[in-house]
């Protein structure tokens, strides 16, 4: 068996695991990881001087744009799964309970014991 020793052969080696795990993402997680490759290797180039640095920065890049979009995926799902399950299901007319008003209050006007100004308590009923 060869043994791989080169870094050219290993950034081969990364870039086609990154080009496989990037197949099995969404297609907007797929924007999410051009994007964010792009923009790291931009930040690479400005920041290193060779072209391990802007393949290092274009990878970092890709797996946190990838990130920040299955994130984002997920939240929405969550947004809509609680949507979903919250919303009112139409009912026909038909089935819909009809209206019915409260029974009338009956009030009994109080009884009043005493003739002043103010209510006076009434005896009651010995306890003992």
């Amino acid at each position: 068996m060869k043994k791989i020793t080169s870094p050219r052969s290993l950034q081969y080696l990364f870039g086609a695991l990154a080009l496989l795990a990037a197949s099995s993402c969404t297609p907007y997680q797929q924007q999410g990881a051009a994007v964010g490759a792009l923009g790291g290797a931009g930040i690479g180039a400005l920041a290193g001087n060779s072209s391990g640095d802007i393949l290092t920065g274009a990878a970092l890049g890709a797996a946190a744009g990838t990130g920040v979009t299955a994130y984002q995926e997920e939240q929405q799902r969550r947004a809509n799964q609680t949507y979903n399950n919250t919303r009112s299901t139409y009912t026909p007319p038909s089935q819909r309970p009809t209206y019915q008003p409260p029974p009338p209050v009956v009030s009994t006007p109080p009884v009043r014991t005493s003739t002043g100004k103010y209510p006076v308590a009434t005896p009651g009923l010995d306890a003992n």
